[in-house]
């Protein structure tokens, strides 16, 4: 929600759930804000945002910056698929992957051993939300969510391995 007040200026909330995030030109405008929030809500305030929605905020007021990633969504992925301690990759998807669909049945990965679908779901929700830089990759597996062979499901782990070297980056916005 984008608010205004009287004098004009915005006031953006970010609401999921139970979690709210504020933000403003001015603590004094946040400070109002609070405490109607607070006369009509129960409300804690845990200061400045570190976390929300498993994104990490960090601020850097000096260059006027705020910067949002996911290196621990990225870690819990690289341990739920044992590969903690994989060689880290380059590039997303690698040109030599020319992903192609299945010809015949026995091609098809088994999706009770492997979940490609749940992988693929988890890179979509990174590439909407902190990296964009695999968007690409991820759009070319999604194409074959229906009917993945190993030859996508290796894929998808070389992803995983590109964000085993890179789990720090995200989206850096700037002061203007």
């Amino acid at each position: 929600y984008v608010l205004r007040t009287k004098a004009g200026e915005k006031i953006y909330l970010l609401v999921y759930v139970d979690d709210i995030l504020m933000a403003a030109k001015s603590n004094k405008i946040l400070d109002a804000l609070e405490a109607k929030l607070k006369s009509a809500f129960e409300l804690r305030n845990l200061g400045e945002a570190k976390f929300f929605l498993g994104m990490e905020i960090k601020r850097d007021r000096s260059a006027r910056t705020v910067t949002i990633s996911q290196p621990r969504m990225i870690a819990d992925l690289l341990s739920q698929y044992e590969m903690k301690d994989c060689k880290a990759r380059a590039v997303p998807l690698s040109p030599s992957d020319g992903l192609t669909a299945a010809t015949s049945e026995e091609e098809l990965l088994d999706t009770t051993q492997f979940t490609y679908s749940s992988l693929v779901g988890s890179l979509l929700y990174l590439s909407n939300s902190t990296r964009p830089d695999i968007v690409y990759a991820v759009n070319k597996l999604a194409r074959y969510m229906a009917a993945p062979t190993e030859e996508h499901w290796l894929a998808a782990k070389g992803v995983l391995r590109y964000l085993a070297g890179t789990p720090n980056l995200g989206i850096t916005y700037g002061g203007n």
